[in-house]
């Protein structure tokens, strides 16, 4: 028997993320599943706020979303937002805005409750049952759960790749003293903020890591582990290239061009402190989840 579509919207630090999908005889069929970077986040290190030209961004995205998921006809429209929404001091202004405006009530999680997704998304891939260990990095926070059969331990810490750019990234190609104080800030919030747990496993999800696999596969043909060597590797390849020439980056979304190197920098830096060599890259993020519950 088939169920109604139901659609998720992911509102993102750096992407608005939006899925449709139904349930029908073999399982969750995906109707729709794509994304637009928007950057609500770009903002919220210099002063603590969105900004008018980042709601008015998010509100424009909202509606080419909205447009193209109402061609669907879903049952449900369900929206969520994360770091970007959780700290910036003008989210009620751009919640009211929102609700005004497009009729869509955006329910902000706390960290507790995005890690918990994460660790969801991730094992919708792949059950693990002991020492795992999920890693979200998105543009405003990273997310790091440790469980077995289910998740036990969740931190939310403030290394997001697009709040990591704007902090300490300020030449274009970086200049190694950046990514040495990048690596140095990341390594001192880890060391603060995650306390050690058996990890026999790591697997992330999240537009960095998955960015991050494609290029890797480009050279190394695998798509679905990083190892701190390939990190390396695709560190220095990064970094040594100015942005307009990141771009052309087989594998990489040139809408991350700018923002992929930090994101690099912290990956590295969480395989570091775990003590592990590679991770398991997901496919699957929290709108999956999401639309996995909603059925």
């Amino acid at each position: 028997m088939q169920s109604s579509p139901a659609a998720i919207i992911d509102l993102g630090s750096n992407t608005f993320k939006y899925i449709v999908g139904k349930r029908d005889a073999e399982g969750l069929n995906i109707l729709l599943d794509a994304s637009l970077t928007v950057r609500l986040a770009a903002n919220l290190q210099k002063d603590g706020f969105l900004g008018e030209e980042a709601m008015h961004r998010g509100m424009a995205a909202l509606r080419e979303i909205i447009s193209q998921l109402q061609s669907y006809q879903p049952s449900s429209i369900s929206a969520i937002g994360s770091q970007a929404l959780r700290q910036a001091q003008d989210t009620p202004l751009f919640l009211a805005m929102v609700k005004q405006q497009l009729g869509l009530d955006i329910r902000v999680l706390s960290g507790e409750e995005e890690a918990q997704l994460a660790w969801q998304a991730a094992t919708l891939e792949q059950a693990h049952r002991d020492g795992l260990a999920v890693l979200d990095l998105g543009g405003g926070s990273l997310e790091v759960i440790f469980g077995d059969a289910v998740p036990r331990y969740s931190y939310s810490l403030s290394l997001g790749a697009v709040l990591m750019t704007a902090r300490f990234i300020h030449h274009d190609p970086p200049l190694d003293s950046e990514l040495s104080a990048l690596a140095a800030y990341t390594e001192s919030v880890l060391k603060a903020s995650l306390p050690h747990h058996p990890v026999s496993r790591l697997m992330a999800i999240g537009g960095t890591t998955l960015n991050l696999a494609t290029i890797n596969r480009h050279l190394n043909s695998d798509d679905t582990t990083l190892t701190a060597g390939n990190l390396n590797q695709l560190l220095k390849l990064l970094a040594s290239l100015p942005l307009i020439e990141r771009k052309k980056i087989s594998g990489l979304d040139p809408q991350r061009a700018d923002i992929i190197i930090a994101g690099a920098v912290v990956v590295r830096e969480v395989l570091r402190h775990l003590g592990t060599q590679e991770l398991f890259v997901c496919h699957s993020g929290i709108r999956h989840a999401l639309l996995a519950a909603a059925h």
